[in-house]
């Protein structure tokens, strides 16, 4: 009753056998996910306080390259902790790595070039 009930409401058409339709792996869990976020983050969180508490002397490019670290720091802990974005979360760990550290090595490089008019 339920099924012919289904099929006059969507105008004569019978609904689809969901039994039939072929099923999307989304890959198998992976349980050690959170190794490599967690030492991007103990590394690149006290980097990129540093830089954000030093940017205000240097300009808007530090800035913006400690916000992108900080970004992809962010995302590399909202990956789904599945096997297929182990990858794409190691090269988000880079990305987040190599965004803290250039601000604060052009911090320390226009420090040692131009030092301060004292």
């Amino acid at each position: 009753m339920r099924l012919a009930r289904t099929a006059v409401s969507m105008g004569g058409m019978t609904p689809p056998d969901v039994t039939s339709l072929p099923r999307r792996s989304v890959g198998a869990p992976d349980p050690r996910w959170w190794p490599a976020p967690l030492y991007v983050s103990v590394l690149v969180v006290p980097t990129l306080t540093w830089v954000l508490w030093q940017v205000g002397a240097i300009g808007s490019i530090a800035m913006a390259m400690a916000l992108g670290g900080a970004v992809a720091l962010l995302g590399v802990w909202l990956l789904p902790p599945r096997r297929p974005w182990r990858g794409p979360r190691i090269a988000l760990c880079a990305v987040a790595t190599v965004l803290a550290l250039l601000p604060f090595a052009l911090i320390a490089v226009l420090t040692v070039v131009w030092p301060s008019p004292e």
